[in-house]
Formats: structure tokens, sequence, C-alpha cells
């Protein structure tokens, strides 16, 4: 596809993690300030280093965060477990398994998170004010739905498909296809997928047969898209451009 073409769209659906939302600090940084309410110094680039690699490693062994088997809490404290034992701090808390729960509920909470733009709820609403159904297909868990709810868009969203979930992630394409079955679409390109990665957002909606757009922040440092630039926006309000 060249361009998006003007055809009515009926069904957007948005990734989550650095599309609508973020983690401003580093996730070692959120680890590390963290234990320090439990007292215990942590060093947070180290962290950052020992999540990255246990993420990498415990999705190929467990993906999805462990859907059909012990689940995404168990996924997670076995990930920060896992960390924390690599700079051997695990020995320093009273009780960690106490820690480890409290923070995998913090990251459901907006505490450690960020809306990407702050006038996301007035952008998606005036989406919605033209008839167009919103969907949130993220590779996350159903902590999601909290963090969305405190920043209070969880009522403007008609349709979450989260790896956690359902047991398939981006760029799988049957995600996209499950999307416009849930509003039985008459064909893919009625449904346009805007996120932040171009592997796993925009070639796994364009493998599927929908459209895609590729969000890339203002102030983002990655490596320019080999898209053309109008087929990247910068902001939600971007987006009623194509509809």
């Amino acid at each position: 596809m060249s361009s998006i073409t003007r055809s009515a769209i009926r069904l957007l659906t948005l990734d989550a993690m650095d599309t609508l939302i973020r983690i401003p600090k580093s996730v070692g940084e959120v680890y590390a300030d963290f234990a320090q309410k439990f007292g215990v110094n942590c060093d947070a680039a180290a962290l950052t280093t020992a999540f990255r690699n246990h993420f990498q490693a415990l999705s190929v062994a467990k993906p999805c965060y462990g859907f059909a088997k012990d689940g995404s809490y168990s996924w997670w404290t076995e990930l920060i477990r896992n960390c924390f034992e690599d700079i051997g701090a695990i020995s320093k808390f009273v009780r960690f398994d106490d820690f480890s729960k409290q923070l995998f509920e913090h990251f459901g909470t907006t505490a450690p998170w960020q809306l990407i733009d702050a006038e996301a709820h007035e952008h998606i609403t005036r989406l919605r004010s033209k008839g167009i159904h919103i969907g949130v297909i993220s590779n996350f868990d159903s902590r999601l739905r909290s963090v969305l709810d405190g920043f209070e868009l969880l009522p403007l969203i008609d349709l979450m498909l989260l790896s956690g979930e359902v047991g398939l992630e981006k760029p799988d394409a049957r995600l996209f296809r499950v999307a416009a079955n849930r509003f039985e679409l008459s064909s893919m390109d009625e449904l346009l997928h805007v996120g932040d990665s171009f592997k796993r957002d925009y070639e796994g909606a364009r493998a599927a047969g929908a459209k895609a757009l590729l969000f890339v922040r203002p102030s983002s440092n990655e490596s320019p898209s080999p898209l053309r630039p109008e087929m990247i926006i910068h902001s939600l309000w971007e987006v009623a451009r194509y509809l």
C-alpha cells in the first residue's frame, strides 16, 4: 500500500506502550526507587541490564507472560526475583515476596507511567465522535486495563486485546484479524492500526491486510524509519487526517 486512502475506517486500534503511555524513567530506576521504600539500596543501571536480559529470556521460555501456564503474576515475580538475584540483593530484603508482589501491583497503577500525549482523552473522544470504534492491541498483561482506567481512557476503548490474556502477541496477524472479526468488518482495510514498532505494529498490521501508521515521538532517538513521511505520525491528533 503506497498510502493511506480515505476509504471508510471503522476501527482504529492503538498500541499502548510508547504510543499511549510510557515509563519516563528506566525500569531499573523504578525498581531501585521501589526497593528503597523497603530499605534496600540497589544499582539502577545494573537492574536495567538484568531486566533486559531476563525479560528477553523469559519471553522466549514463557511467551505471552505465561499464558496458559502460570499466568502473568507468576511470570513477573519470577522476572523480578531473577533481576534482584543477578545483582545480589535478594538477601537484603526482610520479605522479598512481599516486595515483588507490591512492585507487580505498582505497575498496575498510573504511578510509574506517563501519558505520552496529555490530550489523549480529547483526541480519542474526537475520533469516537466520527463513529470510529477504538481498540487497543498490546503485548502486555491485564494490568494495562487498570492503568488506562487510571488515566480515564478505559471508558473510551471498545476492545482490548492483550497478549497476556489471549495468548497471541504482535506481530502475529491473527490479533488484528480477531479485532476485525469482533466488529464484523467487511474487509481488513476498514481497520487502521497505530503503534511505535515498525515490526510489531506496522508490519504486523500490514501482514493482516489492515492499514497502518507508525507512531514516532518527536523527541525519539530511534533510527530513521524506512517508511515515507506520510506513513508516520507524531501525535494522535494526526490520525484524523487519515479518516
